[in-house]
């Protein structure tokens, strides 16, 4: 019967008991006998309504146990309780097997252990002294780095004082409960951290005993035929060998919590309905677990407080647009790169933590972002802008939602071609389009000039005052460059910047040359001369944009 239960794996590692005079009688049963059998933990599953939920205190105070309760969801039915049929809605059905979708075991935990006894007062008078008891110590710890608690049996629940202290309250002698676990010394623990790549919860992190934040995915993996999901990301990928790169991306992340990649994915196509929030938000997010997936906003990337990278594994932006500002980028770009963040949390304490998070940015506009010309932290894959038929669409979410995406999940555990911790982006054509559009004015043309000097069939040099000046002159509107942005922008159509500044008609100025010239300066063994000793020869190779172009 469990091997059919949607729970019955986990249902398997326990045994079953019922107690007597149901929901509004729990006194009537002899609870204390269970801990004199030996058992060392408790799972209460009461019925699902309001005089269920309601005995789980008195039985958990009455057991003396470390507890846990089901706490159901609005998916299941009022009454419902663990010896009742799943509901339909939440079974589907692949290729004649049937699969649970609905809520995990986990994600219906909740802790529910009772916390304190009342004790006579040592001074033989008075009110009775709450203490903690020994089943309730250790479950919850402070942590002085961040300021708040963490349960060590579900080390995603994080509350600050105030917090668990109305939390516990169904289960305490006293409303300040969290004065008492302070009291009680467990070893100290000052730290958090989160690292996929470690199972346990209490790790060594920075040379100290640390709380590791990541909670793994619940949803456990079937074999099946993966062919819904190949052949959506054929339709949405239309080029092969960057849909292959999407693939190994997905699967990575799905199947590889060890391995963080350098680089995000960025899908834009100017049609709607295309499938970018189908891939994120109903594929990689319930397959990465909900927990580890944040949804920021632009506003929140914009923001001094940065709460969505922390403790995420994944962070799915829809309709990022900031394709007139470096701002988005250079936030990203560091959330992509950097491998540790300081937390900020609106009216909490910062700290620094590990950075696990990758970004998945999706957009309707193909200036989405401005991108420099050396990144290697976004592979920009061409997506298609012609949409699935809508029949297409619902049966490709009806095969997910009945348990397609275990399917997947096995999918990637059987990729054999991960990405590697520090492979670069993939550049495509996208990617090329979208650097030439985050060009200024002045630097498109400068690019424009450098290509223009590279098809020259003789050396030649340029001094980037002139080029500022040609700029200047030619943009419409004030030229807003520096004189090292186009240096850098004719440096990457293909010219070489030399080392040193020369004077040229009085002013200091740098200089970028040809290969031709390069060539005739290395055999020359010039590239390391002062500039008074190359000046000359510089010279004689300067043109102008209005005579020689």
């Amino acid at each position: 019967l469990l091997a059919r239960h949607p729970w019955g794996e986990e249902l398997s590692a326990g045994v079953h008991l019922g107690w007597i005079g149901g929901a509004l009688s729990p006194q009537r049963t002899d609870w204390s006998q269970l801990k004199k059998a030996g058992v060392k933990f408790a799972i209460i599953v009461a019925d699902n309504d309001a005089p269920g939920k309601s005995a789980v205190p008195a039985i958990a105070r009455s057991l003396n146990l470390p507890c846990s309760m089901i706490q159901f969801t609005n998916e299941f039915p009022s009454g419902f309780d663990l010896a009742d049929p799943f509901p339909k809605k939440l079974l589907g059905n692949v290729d004649g097997v049937e699969h649970y979708v609905g809520p995990s075991f986990r994600a219906c935990l909740v802790p529910a252990t009772w916390a304190t006894d009342l004790i006579p007062n040592l001074n033989g008078k008075g009110r009775p002294v709450a203490v903690l008891r020994d089943s309730f110590k250790g479950q919850w710890v402070y942590v002085e780095q961040i300021d708040s608690y963490v349960n060590l049996e579900m080390p995603d629940r994080i509350r600050s004082e105030a917090i668990l202290n109305k939390m516990l309250a169904p289960f305490s002698h006293v409303v300040e409960t969290a004065r008492l676990i302070n009291r009680n010394f467990q070893g100290q623990t000052v730290t958090v951290c989160y690292r996929p790549d470690e199972p346990g919860i209490l790790v060594t992190a920075r040379d100290a005993p640390s709380i590791n934040l990541h909670v793994r995915p619940t949803l456990r993996s079937h074999p099946g035929d993966p062919q819904p999901w190949l052949e959506f990301l054929q339709y949405m990928f239309v080029n092969e060998s960057e849909r292959h790169a999407v693939m190994r991306w997905c699967a990575t992340l799905i199947a590889q919590p060890s391995i963080r990649m350098s680089y995000g994915l960025l899908l834009v196509s100017e049609k709607q309905g295309i499938g970018k929030t189908t891939l994120g938000a109903h594929i990689l997010a319930p397959l990465l677990g909900e927990w580890n997936v944040s949804f920021p906003s632009e506003s929140d990337i914009n923001s001094t407080f940065n709460e969505w990278i922390a403790h995420k594994r994944l962070a799915i932006i829809s309709e990022i647009y900031a394709g007139q500002s470096w701002k988005v980028y250079n936030t990203l770009k560091s959330v992509i790169t950097d491998k540790d963040i300081t937390v900020n949390r609106k009216h909490q304490r910062q700290y620094v933590i590990e950075n696990w998070c990758h970004i998945f940015a999706s957009s309707n506009s193909m200036r989405a972002l401005k991108i420099e010309n050396d990144d290697r932290r976004w592979f920009y894959p061409e997506v298609t802008e012609i949409p699935w038929p809508s029949e297409k669409f619902v049966a490709f979410r009806q095969w997910l939602q009945s348990g397609g995406l275990k399917i997947i999940l096995h999918w990637a555990e059987d990729f054999d071609d991960y990405v590697a911790p520090h492979e670069r982006a993939p550049m495509t054509e996208r990617k090329k389009e979208l650097i030439e559009a985050s060009r200024s004015e002045a630097q498109s043309l400068a690019y424009d000039k450098a290509t223009d000097i590279l098809a020259l069939d003789k050396p030649a040099a340029v001094e980037i005052k002139h080029a500022m000046d040609w700029c200047r002159d030619h943009v419409q509107g004030r030229l807003y460059d520096s004189d090292s942005d186009i240096r850098r922008v004719m440096v990457e159509a293909g010219l070489i910047a030399l080392r040193h500044r020369f004077r040229v008609n009085r002013r200091l100025t740098h200089i970028v040359v040809n290969p031709q010239l390069y060539d005739i300066l290395k055999a020359g063994d010039l590239l390391d001369k002062p500039p008074r000793d190359v000046s000359s020869i510089i010279r004689d190779y300067l043109i102008t944009f209005e005579r020689e172009l």
